[in-house]
């Protein structure tokens, strides 16, 4: 594969990984400013950590 071909893959790898990032984010914040924590503001780690397990599969440069 040449150069510019490589470079192209690299860079649709890297946009699905931040698309996935932004996505993975803003479900956090949904999560944290949804009604469940108006009365209780206690989160529980396993559902923050379960939300954020997307982005530790994602590929590393």
């Amino acid at each position: 594969m040449n150069h510019i071909l490589r470079l192209q893959e690299d860079n649709r790898i890297m946009v699905e990984a931040l698309e996935t990032v932004d996505e993975t984010v803003l479900d956090l914040f949904r999560y944290l400013t949804s009604t469940k924590f108006h009365e209780d503001t206690t989160v529980q780690v396993a559902d923050v950590l379960q939300r954020l397990q997307p982005l530790r599969s994602l590929p590393r440069p």
